[in-house]
């Protein structure tokens, strides 16, 4: 197959020939475990609980379509994600068949009388075999809605089904519909179920204990099921998902007829996110990785020096890699005398990306993700000018407990006597503000008080909602299974699906420290290796642009001045004195 390796190569890609010898730079180990114990894992983790809309994203994603590979996972171990996303969904699915089951059977007490309701319940006396129906219905029919305008008070428009959030009045009173928020709908609310409580009154009033428990026990049953459900999250965010209480390993799940499939896709998922190899999408190849970060490249001509004693050695993008990697390597042992220096965790990977046009009958078990498999396209793709299959070195810096990963993709090729450099990095963003509350949870949240209380209305009918979607997704899984699609490469980015879009002034000095440090040591190691191959340097220093010291380069030939810098002037023979306001 053409596309994945050599313009000219045409083995398939499950078809190669025994891997040549390579150095055991081309496969440095990256220690998984950290990622999987990452602020960024626990705090994507808290989402699927916290957020219904990232958990129908993860699945969707994940699940659903088993037909597309995942991106690289910088800094946070999707598949730990994926297992929090499916156990929040099962607890969901079981709360929401327990409070359609009390429905249930309250719509069957309610449908064995036959004879309409009688207008004696609103008159005080008491309630006869229809009048318990009624009473019934009209219990039941007023706590539903007061649970309905509970949920749209915590959650105007939609914007999320979740109820499980810090203590406090909700969401912010904002927009035009404040006094509608925060005045009538809890008016109309206590007025429900005030309602509710008149209801049942009458039925004890009636004269039959049973009568009175039978209304009694439907809105006692929906509160104790929601204030269970909201405990029980509460809790596992408490405990599993804390500081000090995250592993970073999956939950377990009770098996369902999906188990053994999903085993398949969580098998095929570690074995993709941490791998060298990428197969990527050629609308997004860096998909991942977040948004680019001031790019750049340069093009230059190897000259051999006039005052070189011998014929310069021949110059690629290992021996200028070679010559680059211990230069990075230095700051890391440098920052070790500051802990807190997040470039003492820098991590250096060299990997391949492969575009995803695979050949049809591939299946995700037979993708070359084997190490024999990796180290052939690692070794036959080092200086390589190809289109398709590109190699990077992948310098990656976790700050802030991996809650902002810079990346910096770093590509070395030679084409005849040009030496080509491609510095490209990238910056993920940290997860929402949202996800954030978890931290905000107390041992408090776990105890039954008044505010759980409270928020079980709304949480029984939150509950529904995302069971009835769950369904959904099942449907989705098992009638229309995109398994017999051929496989293509990654759409969806969890972690910047679950990324918000703004970071703060230190982390962007931060960023701008790595990158400039980084880069600087990547010049640095280009100019050596052109120096000892026994090549002028001058046109590479002129070409280098020092972002940070606000240096100019112009290629070509030019007419005129330039002017940099605040009040700096630039004066011509033709034009008077210009101010360029830096």
């Amino acid at each position: 197959m053409g596309r994945m390796g050599t313009p000219n190569q045409t083995q398939p890609i499950h078809d190669i020939s025994p891997p040549p010898e390579a150095p055991s730079s081309f496969f440095p180990p990256i220690d998984t475990a950290p990622h999987s114990r990452s602020k960024a894992t626990r705090l994507l983790s808290a989402g699927t609980y916290l957020d219904p809309a990232f958990r129908d994203t993860v699945i969707t994603e994940l699940v659903e379509h088993p037909e597309r590979l995942v991106p690289p996972s910088l800094g946070y171990n999707v598949a730990t994600v994926l297992g929090h996303a499916l156990r929040a969904r099962n607890l969901e699915l079981g709360t929401a068949a327990l409070i359609l089951l009390i429905w249930g059977t309250g719509a069957a007490i309610i449908t064995m009388n036959i004879p309409p309701p009688s207008l004696d319940l609103f008159t005080g006396s008491a309630p006869d075999e229809a009048g318990l129906s009624a009473t019934l219905l009209s219990c039941l029919f007023s706590f539903t809605l007061a649970s309905l305008l509970s949920l749209a008070r915590r959650s105007p428009r939609g914007q999320s089904r979740s109820t499980l959030v810090a203590d406090g009045p909700g969401n912010p009173p904002t927009g035009r519909f404040r006094r509608f928020r925060f005045v009538l709908l809890p008016l109309t609310i206590w007025y429900l179920m005030a309602f509710s409580a008149l209801m049942v009154l009458s039925a004890f009033m009636g004269g039959s204990i049973f009568k009175g428990l039978a209304v009694l026990s439907l809105p006692a049953l929906l509160l104790l099921v929601g204030t269970w459900h909201r405990l029980t999250l509460s809790k596992i965010l408490w405990t599993e998902l804390s500081r000090d209480g995250f592993t970073g390993a999956p939950p377990q799940t009770f098996r369902t007829p999906f188990t053994s499939r999903r085993e398949k896709i969580l098998a095929a998922i570690d074995t993709e996110q941490f791998s060298p190899l990428a197969l990527y999408n050629e609308d997004e190849p860096f998909l991942g990785a977040g948004v680019p970060h001031k790019p750049w490249s340069l093009t230059l001509e190897l000259r051999p020096r006039p005052d070189a004693p011998t014929v310069p050695e021949r110059l690629d993008g290992r021996r200028v890699l070679d010559l680059i990697v211990p230069r990075l390597a230095e700051l890391t042992e440098r920052s070790t005398r500051t802990s807190q220096d997040r470039l003492n965790g820098l991590e250096l990977q060299e990997c391949v990306f492969l575009p995803s046009d695979l050949p049809e009958g591939l299946r995700r078990t037979t993708l070359p993700y084997r190490d024999t498999d990796v180290r052939t396209h690692l070794a036959e793709s080092t200086g390589e000018g190809a289109e398709q299959r590109r190699h990077f070195l992948r310098i990656r810096v976790g700050g802030w407990q991996e809650e902002v990963v810079t990346t910096i993709f770093l590509r070395v090729h030679t084409q005849g006597d040009l030496l080509v450099l491609e510095v490209l990095p990238y910056v993920l963003a940290p997860p929402r503000s949202s996800f954030h509350q978890v931290d905000d949870l107390t041992e408090r949240s776990t105890r039954l008080r008044l505010s759980t209380l409270a928020a079980a209305p709304a949480v029984t009918i939150a509950a529904v909602f995302s069971g009835v979607n769950a369904l959904r997704s099942w449907r989705r899984e098992w009638w229309h299974s995109t398994a017999h699609l051929p496989l293509e490469g990654p759409r969806v980015s969890i972690r910047e699906a679950g990324a918000r879009d703004t970071r703060s002034m230190f982390q962007e000095m931060d960023i701008n420290r790595y990158i400039t440090t980084i880069q600087d040591r990547i010049t640095s190691g280009t100019h050596q290796a052109l120096a000892e191959a026994g090549y002028m340097t001058d046109e590479f220093q002129q070409q280098v642009v020092n972002v940070g010291g606000g240096g100019v380069f112009v290629g070509g030939s030019m007419a005129g001045s330039i002017a940099t810098g605040i009040g700096a002037q630039a004066n011509t023979a033709d034009a008077p004195p210009h101010t360029e306001q830096g």
